[in-house]
């Protein structure tokens, strides 16, 4: 039979396999046994990887869609990743295997399904075990889909994000802003007048938070080398993607558009910005922003005021990277 996903790509694939191995493959199979093109409602890329899974037992998800590829298996009660999997495989065995005969009956060609470098693609681990925060000892459950992790704080902030419609929300007092209780409280640090000093440069901020991670990343920095250049990060995260990007060739591909980008961050962002309408926006002003970093360099210096000033010089800059770029045009050049 031959599977068509919802943009068109074709794959060829057994009947008496997938229906073996999904009973929701299963019971449409049954119903259209003479078709040979199956159409489904279901993305090339998480196509691909169901029927990598279903013939190889493992399978590669890209990271940003994990959460999809596993809802989709779970709509198709895929054996291994259907987490609502209660039957009992010995009362039913006489069945399967009567299944099994009908649908090997109805196989119009011993199309075998092929995977372009299939060695390369597979993880050590079956997807089932796919994100980092979640495990399959979580103690802590959503009550409204499969989600699980080890900490409390990674439930709430989930709940918040992809559940927020079932989470209070409450409307700031003095102005505009509408967030959970949590945010709020947070957010109305910056009505309070009160900023925090960093001891060690101008840095200010109204969140403890954001000044710990200001002294931790700027003043304290401990740093992990790459062992095929010299690149250097403050995390082990930004080093497995300088890896990804400049050793490896990861490029992130939007299938809507012609957008592409090496950073995965950018690519969520464009998905959300572009595609779904959702943008970053300013808790302060109207402003918004596709992007991440404009939004956050947009608050640096409209609304916290920094500059970079030169230590050589009076110039100052409203940007870090100009005042790099000032000093390596301007007084690198005198040093020498």
């Amino acid at each position: 039979v031959t599977l068509v996903s919802e943009d068109g790509k074709t794959f060829a694939a057994h009947r008496a396999i997938i229906g073996y191995s999904s009973p929701h493959f299963h019971s449409i199979l049954k119903e259209q046994i003479t078709e040979k093109i199956i159409k489904l409602k279901v993305k090339t890329v998480h196509m691909k990887c169901m029927l990598e899974y279903i013939y190889l037992g493992e399978t590669k998800v890209e990271v940003n869609e994990v959460k999809d590829f596993l809802n989709m298996a779970n709509k198709f009660q895929i054996r291994g990743l259907w987490l609502d999997e209660g039957y009992d495989d010995r009362d039913r065995s006489k069945e399967k295997i009567q299944d099994v005969k009908e649908l090997e009956t109805a196989q119009t060609k011993d199309d075998h399904f092929e995977t372009k470098s299939t060695k390369e693609k597979m993880v050590a681990a079956q997807i089932a075990k796919p994100i980092k925060e979640s495990s399959d000892d979580g103690k802590y459950f959503c009550d409204q889909c499969t989600f699980r992790s080890t900490h409390k704080r990674n439930l709430i902030k989930h709940k918040e994000t992809d559940h927020e419609k079932v989470i209070k929300k409450i409307q700031c007092e003095e102005c505009g802003y509408i967030g959970t209780k949590n945010a709020l409280k947070t957010h109305k640090l910056t009505h309070s007048g009160v900023r925090l000093s960093c001891s060690q440069c101008d840095y200010t901020t109204v969140k403890p938070l954001h000044l710990k991670e200001h002294v931790r990343n700027v003043h304290e920095p401990v740093y992990v080398y790459c062992d095929k250049c010299a690149f250097r990060a403050k995390t082990l995260r930004y080093l497995k993607g300088h890896n990804e990007r400049e050793h490896e060739g990861k490029i992130y591909m939007c299938d809507k558009c012609d957008f592409k980008s090496k950073f995965s961050e950018r690519f969520e962002d464009h998905k959300k910005g572009v595609h779904d309408g959702i943008k970053y926006e300013c808790d302060q002003c109207n402003y918004t922003s596709t992007f991440r970093a404009p939004m956050f360099n947009h608050k640096q210096v409209k609304h916290n005021n920094i500059r970079h000033a030169c230590k050589m010089c009076s110039y100052v800059a409203t940007r870090s990277y100009n005042l790099r770029a000032h000093e390596r045009k301007l007084h690198q050049q005198v040093q020498k």
